[in-house]
């Protein structure tokens, strides 16, 4: 069992090795949360602002 956790953990870490070195980075802020309705209820997920001033920002919100 510790060897098959052992392994799961070795490749996450590859994974996020992987995401980190060839991913875009930035930072954001939370600046909403919008409620999307579902059929087991309502789910609430983050409108994020990222970027500096207005022309450059970019605004990352869900697909209603």
């Amino acid at each position: 069992m510790a060897l098959l956790l052992f392994g799961f953990a070795w490749r996450e870490a590859a994974v996020v090795r992987r995401l980190r070195r060839g991913g875009i980075h930035t930072r954001g802020v939370v600046v909403d949360n919008r409620q999307l309705a579902d059929d087991d209820g309502h789910i609430w997920v983050p409108v994020i602002v990222c970027g500096g001033l207005a022309p450059d920002r970019k605004q990352v919100a869900p697909d209603a």
